[in-house]
């Protein structure tokens, strides 16, 4: 059985304070570039303290369309990362309420024999591993409202979804992986049916002796009633924080207060310390607010704002990456081969790679914040 504490020690290799010139370059003083905002721990004073180590250092690695080589994960040692999230898609038709995983066409980097290629080449390259199903449904993307609205369509979800997730767990196991996300944003299901989550959870534990979590979006982590079966409070920490296209740093450090607060009433509640299995900015106008309300991804010719993903990244290391109870996080989301076009300065989307916060990243990462 592998020791669940083990999970915190951080992985990377370096490159310098790079990070200290990319906020001069942002417009933040060198003081202020230096600087550490702690949270908050009224709230929290009995939470469980993480230890040992700092928090997780972690990435999302997006599933590559074709095969790849090992080398594919080592540049995520350019952020510092000591961690790697794993994400094997599967896909909803909320038609017939089916999962389709493991299919011809499907990417190779979310099938099983990708998953396993990656862990394998993440071990290779000295990072632990963070194992995130999602589903994606047919005709509506994002599944954090969907629940089947009958009881055969509501069997059906169960049988597929149980089915995936603990193929998924039996592999983690066997390839000694250290977390593993029970399910990502199914929130609505989570609020309806909270008893089959407690279920698959049990069922779970059977399979897999690492640490367990659960990623609900920030909007629906209060609803989540069985925290306390899982090791970690997991939120998608896509908090709106400011509605100006390039907000202040302070003001952005100042808006996380009421989120932060009520995470850590829930922490002390459960004694369970938070990770959020996602965080992340777009490099974009309005960056730190409304995800939803920016526009799409894909979309041609919308400006790009280096400056907003810059800022809004280092407000959130400020406010929570030197809290006790804070289990780390991983950036959302990083390519190993870009399908979407040549990554950098050019893109107004969520990757970091090849833009100044890189260094951001990797100071925050490295723990290489001068106190």
């Amino acid at each position: 059985m592998r020791a669940r504490t083990a999970l915190l020690m951080g992985v990377g290799v370096g490159l310098a304070s790079l990070g200290f010139m990319a906020l001069v370059g942002a417009g933040v003083e060198p003081d202020e570039a230096s600087g550490r905002v702690l949270g908050d721990g009224s709230s929290a004073s009995h939470c469980p303290v993480v230890h040992p180590g700092p928090p997780k250092s972690g990435v999302s690695f997006v599933a590559p369309r074709n095969p790849v080589e090992a080398g594919a994960v080592a540049p995520v040692a350019r952020v510092g990362a000591g961690w790697i999230g794993i994400l094997p898609y599967a896909f909803l038709d909320p038609e017939s309420h089916r999962i389709h995983y493991d299919r011809e066409g499907q990417w190779w980097g979310e099938r099983p024999e990708g998953v396993e290629a990656t862990i394998r080449y993440a071990r290779e390259a000295g990072l632990r591993v963070m194992v995130k199903p999602h589903l994606w449904g047919r005709g509506m993307g994002w599944v954090g409202t969907y629940t089947p609205l009958s009881q055969e369509g509501w069997d059906h979800w169960k049988a597929d979804y149980t089915r995936y997730i603990l193929e998924l767990a039996s592999l983690s196991q066997e390839l000694e992986v250290e977390l593993f996300v029970v399910g990502t944003e199914l929130d609505a299901t989570v609020r309806e049916r909270p008893e089959f989550w407690e279920e698959l959870i049990a069922q779970v534990r059977e399979v897999y002796d690492g640490a367990l979590t659960y990623a609900a979006n920030w909007d629906g982590y209060e609803d989540v009633p069985f925290w306390g079966e899982l090791d970690f409070i997991g939120v998608d920490a896509y908090f709106p924080l400011s509605s100006e296209d390039t907000p202040a740093l302070e003001e952005l450090v100042e808006a996380w207060t009421p989120h932060l607060e009520s995470i850590a009433e829930l922490c002390r509640r459960f004694q369970r310390p938070v990770l959020f299995p996602e965080f992340g900015y777009r490099s974009i106008d309005g960056a730190a607010g409304g995800q939803w309300e920016l526009p799409p991804e894909r979309a041609r010719d919308v400006p790009v704002n280096l400056e907003a993903q810059i800022l809004a990244y280092e407000a959130l290391f400020r406010r929570w990456w030197d809290l006790p109870w804070f289990a780390g996080g991983f950036l959302w989301k990083w390519f190993a081969e870009d399908d979407e076009g040549p990554s950098g300065p050019t893109r107004a989307d969520y990757t970091p790679q090849g833009k100044p916060v890189e260094a951001v990243i990797y100071r925050w990462y490295r723990n290489e914040v001068v106190p």
